[in-house]
């Protein structure tokens, strides 16, 4: 999901795998507990995503003092 516009339906199915993933369930079997960590774990995919490739521009741009 690396792109500038966000997909429902390509988040709703990373929600599914991750329930699928750390609980062994489907959407109807799962608790709202296990579904809220399952939401937890798809938005933070795509923070990492969409984040990676500013923090690399950052990193490369930086410039270091000497050390005294």
């Amino acid at each position: 999901m690396l792109n500038a516009e966000f997909n429902k339906e390509t988040f709703k199915n990373s929600v599914k795998e991750n329930v699928k993933m750390l609980y062994r369930k489907n959407l109807e079997e799962a608790s709202q507990q296990e579904i809220y960590q399952a939401v937890c774990y798809a938005v933070k995919d795509v923070i990492i995503d969409n984040w990676s490739p500013f923090s690399f521009v950052l990193a490369s741009s930086r410039k270091f003092l000497p050390r005294q």
